[in-house]
Order: structure tokens, then C-alpha cells, then sequence
């Protein structure tokens, strides 16, 4: 049971990044940019996914989109 409570708190607290990359960036910039983005989505992680999308669509529209894996769509 212990190794399955591992497996779950890997999936219960999921941060989503989303990172502008451009092919004229260099290793170092992008990395850089990875880093900002991380650290500004670490200073809003109290925010319940689903209340970030309530406020972008709407509280009708935005549970919808929670029924569609919305993490994993890119």
C-alpha cells in the first residue's frame, strides 16, 4: 500500500508549465526561461487548477474543461 501512496502523491500536485521556445534561443536561454517560468508557477501553486479555469471560462465552461484532461492537451 505504501508504494501505491508514492504513485498517487506523484499525480495529486501536478504543476503545469507552459514555456515559449524559440529556435533562436541558446541551451543556456532556454533553460533560463524554463527557470522563470517554474518560479513564477511555484509562487501560485496555492491556486486549485480548477479555480484558474473557472476565472479564464466561466464557472459553467470551466468545469467542462476539467472533464478533458486539460493538462495533458498541448
Amino acid at each position: 500500500m505504501a508504494m501505491y501512496r508514492q504513485l498517487l502523491g506523484s499525480f495529486a500536485n501536478q504543476l503545469v508549465l507552459r514555456t515559449p521556445v524559440s529556435d533562436t534561443l541558446s541551451y543556456q536561454q532556454l533553460l533560463e526561461k524554463v527557470q522563470q517560468t517554474f518560479e513564477a508557477a511555484l509562487n501560485h501553486r496555492d491556486v486549485p487548477f480548477e479555480r484558474v479555469l473557472e476565472e479564464l471560462y466561466g464557472k459553467e465552461e470551466g468545469g467542462a474543461r476539467i472533464a478533458h484532461a486539460p493538462i495533458s492537451q498541448v
